[in-house]
């Protein structure tokens, strides 16, 4: 997989992913990061998104940062409902948002002219805040 998406042939290495899943191979995870890496940097966020979710559902370990990145790419082509869903599916996979993903969330929301979206999810974010402010200080 990584030997095709060196030379440019992301497809081929997607295909090579399937070929791994169908003959129910141990799925290589080192291969499917490279592979996700520069998927979301030549790649339509949609088709990331899907092979990202793909490979989560045959064990890739999730992380915040591959889903930030995702979130980004999303929000600058305006796709809001795409990012909600993946910022849904943060918590949906045991882990928890960060600092970048509420503020990659915020900042989606406000470029695409949704301010009072925007800005509800400021006010669950500064909520939230408090309240783990509130815990830090109790323990």
């Amino acid at each position: 997989m990584i030997a095709y998406t060196d030379l440019g042939f992301v497809s081929d290495a997607i295909q090579c992913f399937g070929l791994v899943r169908n003959h129910k191979l141990k799925v290589p995870f080192r291969g499917c990061q490279y592979l996700l890496d520069r998927m979301m940097k030549i790649s339509s966020p949609i088709v990331s998104l899907g092979f990202y979710m793909e490979i989560l559902e045959y064990g890739f370990p999730p992380n915040v940062y591959s889903f930030n990145i995702l979130m980004n790419k999303l929000c600058r082509e305006s796709l809001i409902k795409d990012v909600q869903m993946v910022f849904d599916e943060i918590e949906r996979r045991g882990l928890n948002a960060s600092v970048v993903n509420f503020n990659t969330f915020f900042n989606g929301y406000c470029k695409s002219v949704n301010l009072d979206e925007g800005f509800r999810l400021k006010v669950l974010w500064r909520k939230l805040g408090s309240i783990l402010m509130l815990l830090l200080t109790v323990f």
